[in-house]
């Protein structure tokens, strides 16, 4: 757990040294796993270009447990410091607030282990690009599906 702890910092720390945010109604696909506990929570979402420093977004998470099932949709914005830093263009780190409603479907006996709730939250992240489409994310915050995400993003 230190061991991968250690490898998204450095990732994370990576990313703001190395930016290109999501271009003026332009798409990206962002999909991967996460950290939470000892669960591996998978998920998907889609980010939209506002304009040159902001996105919208949403998606779904969720996480599998012996009693039960974890879900997220969520909605969220993000600004984009790529100008304001003078960053490169192969990079991007961003900040924002996540809207998310937080489900859980327990098995037989266990619905009422965890309550589900709708949560506001914060985030930080960043993407290192291969080129101008594909590129590697690190989340760190957000729904409380995950405590850290990481992934692939896919710009069309």
């Amino acid at each position: 757990m230190k061991k991968t702890f250690l490898l998204m910092t450095l990732l994370m720390l990576t990313s703001l040294i190395l930016a290109v945010p999501v271009a003026t109604h332009q798409k990206q696909l962002n999909m991967g796993a996460g950290l939470f506990n000892t669960h591996f929570p998978i998920y998907v979402g889609l980010d939209y270009g506002l304009n040159e420093n902001s996105t919208v977004g949403g998606g779904l998470s969720t996480a599998f447990y012996d009693h039960g099932n974890k879900f997220d949709v969520y909605g969220n914005w993000n600004y984009h410091f790529v100008n304001l830093l003078s960053m490169p263009h192969n990079t991007d780190l961003y900040a924002g607030l996540s809207l998310c409603l937080d489900a859980w479907l327990g098995h037989e006996g266990h619905e009422d282990d965890h309550k589900s709730m709708l949560i506001l939250t914060g985030q930080i992240g960043g993407r290192y690009y291969f080129n101008n489409n594909l590129g590697i994310h690190l989340e760190i915050g957000g729904c409380p599906t995950s405590n850290a995400t990481f992934g692939i993003s896919y710009k069309f």
